[in-house]
């Protein structure tokens, strides 16, 4: 992956018609969820994704100086979470990013897919990879969160961090995994011991099927009201474990473009793979009647 670092949008411009082709991607070089991230077709769109990222903060409330401007990656993008203790990973969860691309250049989330390591290869070769990625930066201790696309060249990593899942739900992953990123992060600085010998080198098993879907919406306006009798459809499904409602009477909702701007939570697992597919097409039919727009 090529990527430029700089405080002018005409040098990002430079530096994209250099690369010979796009898409590239423009973003922030500090944030998450997705905030000012823009894929770009075009030195027009460049110019005026890196202008917006300097003339706004970043989700954390710190200004942004400096543009990064990268290689669009194409591929499936993947989370790879693991626990290291003392050298020693386990690889806790690996979730498969089902992305829409929008005409605007935001690549929006939509579920989070949870892999079988039993039947899909991607997950060894994520886990060989990302191995390769903690050693190089000498993660011994704790939790990792990485984020890699798998290109027709093999995985590139987009990003890790040393921290948790954002999307961790340490009652749901007890379900579908046996068992969460979190407490796993306690037992590897605790009881050591204990935890390379059940979990050193290995990986997951996936219990059960498992999506986590950050809804997205088109509505636009000032929530007057939440439907209970929706909500209430949403939770009684027997595929869905929880659901969030982000938004409360008098808030503004707009239309999707980041995670921050999905109104709904929506975490599901089942046995059966089929029935979790039918809750998640009707939490689907039933998200937009959550909210009452005026």
């Amino acid at each position: 992956m090529s990527q430029f670092k700089t405080d002018d949008p005409d040098a990002a411009v430079n530096w994209a018609e250099g690369q010979g082709t796009y898409p590239v991607v423009v973003k922030p070089l500090s944030s998450a969820a997705s905030d000012g991230v823009v894929v770009c077709a075009g030195p027009d769109e460049v110019r005026t994704a890196a202008r917006a990222v300097l003339d706004a903060p970043n989700m954390f409330g710190i200004a942004n100086t400096e543009i990064l401007v990268q290689s669009y990656l194409k591929g499936t993008e993947y989370i790879v979470d693991t626990v290291s203790c003392g050298g020693e990973r386990y690889v806790c969860g690996v979730w498969e990013y089902e992305k829409t691309l929008l005409p605007s250049g935001k690549n929006i989330y939509n579920r989070d897919l949870l892999a079988d390591p039993d039947t899909d290869p991607v997950v060894a070769e994520l886990t060989a990879y990302v191995d390769e990625v903690l050693a190089a930066l000498g993660v011994a201790w704790g939790p990792a969160h990485a984020e890699v696309i798998v290109t027709d060249e093999g995985p590139v990593l987009v990003e890790i961090g040393t921290r948790l899942n954002g999307n961790i739900s340490a009652p749901f992953h007890d379900v579908c995994l046996g068992h969460n990123q979190a407490a796993l992060t306690a037992q590897a600085y605790t009881r050591p011991e204990e935890f390379r010998a059940r979990y050193g080198g290995r990986t997951y098993a996936r219990l059960q099927p498992a999506v986590v879907y950050n809804t997205p919406t088109e509505l636009d306006g000032v929530v007057e009201s939440v439907d209970g009798t929706a909500v209430a459809e949403i939770r009684s499904l027997e595929s869905v474990f929880s659901a969030t409602v982000k938004l409360a009477p008098g808030a503004r909702i707009t239309p999707t473009v980041d995670l921050l701007t999905t109104p709904l939570r929506v975490y599901l697992t089942a046995p059966d793979e089929t029935a979790l597919t039918a809750d998640y097409e009707k939490v689907r039919s039933l998200k937009d009647a959550v909210y009452v727009v005026a």
